[in-house]
């Protein structure tokens, strides 16, 4: 199945838009306890700002896009820089090249995938703010699982050779085509994909395997069933947590 990441990408901004409106503004995130509404629009802006930058120019952008103090023009900064975001990524050609943070697929279409999931747990942080998130997409967030674990898990273990987690975690997801195993043997990070044995296991919505890679969610959260070792998914998330 194809996935359409740019209405995706429309379809979580403006629900972080609407969560916006209704406010207030200052209501704490529970997900990123360091920001309150304002905020998460502002780092949001500034994300898409950065991102478009990227994709516009194909190098690295020369800093971070500067959102203002006021609160209340923290929505109308997300609103500008989501805008010019969608404009460039509805227009670039997929292949055009593009740098990027990972150092891998530097094209324009890595930042299309990427921009998706970014607002998607994003807009799942401001709900939940609210106190009524609604889940990601079971498609989406099956690849936001296998984005997480491909491209930046192996990010965030960079200089962290000799790691072990105590053994194999089994992520499976009950609503979507979607099983990966992953291993630290040896030292060395890898996952596999599909049916396998871990030393612990994680199954769930999709929705719900992407939000505690995140963070977002705990392991004992509803919706997720857990068997197995639990020593070795706290680990785990121990060192992924940014």
């Amino acid at each position: 199945m194809t996935i359409d990441y740019l209405g995706s990408i429309r379809s979580d901004v403006d629900a972080l838009l609407a969560v916006l409106e209704r406010g207030p503004l200052d209501t704490r995130v529970p997900s990123c306890p360091e920001w309150d509404l304002a905020q998460l629009a502002a780092h949001v802006g500034r994300v898409h700002g950065w991102a478009t930058t990227a994709v516009s120019t194909g190098s690295p952008p020369a800093g971070v896009p500067k959102s203002p103090d006021d609160p209340q023009a923290a929505k109308a900064f997300l609103a500008e820089n989501a805008e010019a975001l969608l404009a460039t990524l509805s227009t670039v050609e997929p292949n055009k090249p593009a740098w990027n943070f990972s150092g891998s697929g530097q094209t324009a279409d890595w930042w299309i995938r990427r921009q998706a999931h970014e607002i998607a747990v994003h807009r799942w942080d401001a709900e939940s703010a609210l106190g009524d998130p609604s889940p990601i997409a079971a498609e989406l967030a099956v690849d936001g699982v296998e984005e997480f674990l491909t491209v930046l898990a192996p990010l965030r273990l960079g200089g962290k050779d000799g790691i072990d987690i105590g053994g194999s975690i089994h992520l499976h997801a009950s609503d979507a085509e979607g099983e990966w195993t992953l291993h630290t043997d040896d030292g060395i990070f890898r996952v596999t994909k599909g049916h396998s044995k871990g030393d612990v296991a994680v199954r769930g919505p999709a929705s719900a395997l992407v939000l505690l890679l995140w963070n977002r969610i705990g392991p004992r959260d509803a919706g997720l069933e857990v068997f197995g070792d639990p020593a070795v998914l706290d680990n785990w998330r121990s060192i992924t947590t940014i």
